[in-house]
């Protein structure tokens, strides 16, 4: 997943998105493992 941050805002602002991205991701492929682990 790659976003076009380029010219927006600060890189202070783009490392927070990046951040929150990178947690979403975590956490999604986290609830996909531990529901395949439930039905497995």
């Amino acid at each position: 997943m790659q976003f076009d941050v380029a010219g927006r805002g600060t890189s202070a602002q783009n490392d927070e998105k990046q951040v929150w991205v990178g947690a979403h991701c975590f956490m999604l492929m986290r609830s996909v493992m531990l529901l395949k682990s439930a039905i497995g």
